[in-house]
This record gives C-alpha cells, structure tokens and sequence, in this order.
C-alpha cells in the first residue's frame, strides 16, 4: 500500500481552528448523492485542498502510476 500519514495540530493556530469547530460545504463529488449535504471541518478540508496541487500531489501521483495495483491509505494524527 501507498500511505500519507498527515499530522495533526502543531501549535496554537492550529488548535484555534481545532477549537473552532467550523465546518465547510464541499462540492458534491462524482457519484455521490445529488444535493447532498456534505460537510468538512473547515481546518482538515483547508489542508486537504492544499495537497491537490505540489509535492505531495506529484509524489503521490508518481507512486500510484508507479504501482497501479497498490492501494492508498490515508491517516492522520491529532
């Protein structure tokens, strides 16, 4: 398997956002329920949507096209 261990909060900025407790609609993705309400803690979506594009992408990326028959397994910490 293929495995982006993330971290959780470091410092005070992220246990603001932690305490927060904000939530951010996300689009609808391909396949899911049309209209669904979907929902993400706002400080997970915001990091989430920062790997899309960079090292981590790319990296990710390589090593799935590299390897088609392993999986990926997302994990993180807090």
């Amino acid at each position: 398997a293929i495995v982006l261990s993330c971290r959780g909060s470091l410092g005070l900025s992220d246990i603001l956002v932690d305490l927060l407790c904000d939530y951010e609609t996300i689009p609808t993705p391909d396949g899911a329920q049309p209209g669904g309400n979907y929902q993400a803690h706002e400080g997970m979506w915001n990091a989430a949507t920062l790997m899309q594009r960079g090292t981590v992408h790319d990296t990710l990326r390589d090593a799935l096209e590299s390897f088609p028959n392993y999986g990926l397994v997302l994990c993180g910490h807090s």
